[in-house]
């Protein structure tokens, strides 16, 4: 998380992620206390089998609302929220956009859902690091400014562009030059969560009644 940004965030949560109103009211589906990230997955994505389901993991339940206006609603100061989207294509999520904001979330674990397949990430004490730096260079007048900008243009293309920007000036600051992965984050999505923001990274596969498994 921006340690910054999370302290302005505080007052407001969770309102802050549902645009000022209330929560949603959460459906609740209880699991085994042992299972594994692979067996969640299959579990909303069985949920999720003909609707998008929005949500987060706690206390061995699946607490999840049903999207009902087809925007992607979050708590983030969840430590483990979900987005389950069935009707994108594998391995859809996360977008640049949306490891941009889990990223910059207080939330510890995502798990990204799409057809067939799910991504699991989960912020490591490297990944922590990383992201006091970046809230300082967000701090920055003169950055902030480039990124209220873009955030006011509202173009989705812009909007993606967010992540490769910060680091970006990062990685020139820190080491003389930024990497060419940045120049399209979608293409080397795994290369960048792994070893570039330091995420544990499970890519899994979820199906209709069968039991997925790791790839």
């Amino acid at each position: 998380m921006f340690p910054r940004l999370t302290e302005l965030l505080k007052s407001g949560t969770p309102e802050t992620y549902f645009g000022g109103e209330d929560a949603p009211t959460y459906n609740k589906l209880s699991f085994p206390a042992d299972s594994s990230i692979q067996d969640i997955a299959q579990t909303i994505y069985d949920l999720a089998y003909n609707k998008n389901v929005c949500g987060y993991v706690a206390n061995d339940t699946v607490n999840y609302f049903i999207d009902e206006r087809g925007t992607i609603q979050l708590d983030a100061s969840k430590d483990f929220i979900f987005l389950a989207e069935r009707n994108v294509g594998a391995f859809t999520h996360p977008t640049p956009l949306g490891i941009f904001r889990f990223l910059q979330d207080p939330c510890d674990k995502a798990l990204f859902i799409s057809e067939g397949s799910a991504f699991y990430i989960e912020k490591t004490p490297a990944t922590y690091e990383l992201c006091v730096e970046l809230d300082n260079i967000w701090d920055e007048n003169e950055f902030y400014e480039t990124i209220i900008e873009t955030i006011d243009s509202e173009d989705m293309n812009r909007l993606h562009s967010l992540l490769s920007i910060l680091m970006k000036e990062y990685e020139k600051r820190k080491y003389g030059c930024a990497s060419s992965v940045w120049d399209s984050v979608e293409a080397n999505k795994d290369v960048i969560m792994a070893e570039k923001l330091f995420f544990n990274v499970q890519k899994l596969a979820v199906r209709e009644d069968i039991v997925g498994s790791s790839q």
